[in-house]
């Protein structure tokens, strides 16, 4: 596993240099590791003038390139700084800033699996019910009891207007 408290100096270093000495907030140490995220590379929590920074396992594995790794840890840094909030305004700026500088670390807004060379973990759908259109036979699954569930007579397909049936 990489060295995770290397890499988030060496990404503070670089929004620092990138975006300047006093627009970061206090980051907590250590980062956080998350071995539960698999929708989310990463994440960054603002209280007041303190951030907390929480960073996927998956991200922190060895076959994962180190520029990757690196990438995701400036994305979050750069949510530390003052006066960001979300992708745009003044983050898109420091990433544009970022990206300007280092190239290689192609900060932006979303990542794929693909580009970590990391296959996409596939979520197993648990559903206790289904609908089906009478006529073109498109299946909607639920995993709760919803009101279009309970009640398919009252619902029409969004495909074709059709009417619905439980299936199960």
């Amino acid at each position: 596993m990489k060295n995770l408290e290397k890499m988030t100096d060496r990404a503070i270093e670089i929004v620092k240099e990138c975006c300047g000495e006093n627009s970061l907030t206090e980051i907590c140490r250590p980062i956080t590791i998350n071995t539960r995220a698999t929708s989310r590379w990463g994440c960054c929590r603002k209280s007041g003038n303190i951030s907390r920074i929480e960073i996927s396992s998956r991200i922190l594995r060895d076959e994962v390139p180190e520029d990757a790794t690196m990438s995701i840890i400036v994305h979050e840094v750069l949510h530390a700084c003052k006066g960001t909030k979300g992708h745009t305004g003044l983050w898109k700026s420091y990433a544009w800033q970022v990206n300007r500088k280092y190239p290689e670390l192609e900060i932006a807004r979303t990542a794929s699996a693909e580009k970590f060379g990391l296959e996409e973990e596939q979520k197993e759908i648990k559903s206790q019910y289904a609908i089906r259109c009478t006529h073109c036979g498109q299946m909607h699954y639920s995993s709760k009891l919803s009101k279009s569930i309970k009640f398919p007579e009252r619902y029409r397909c969004g495909r074709c207007g059709g009417n619905l049936e439980r299936v199960f």
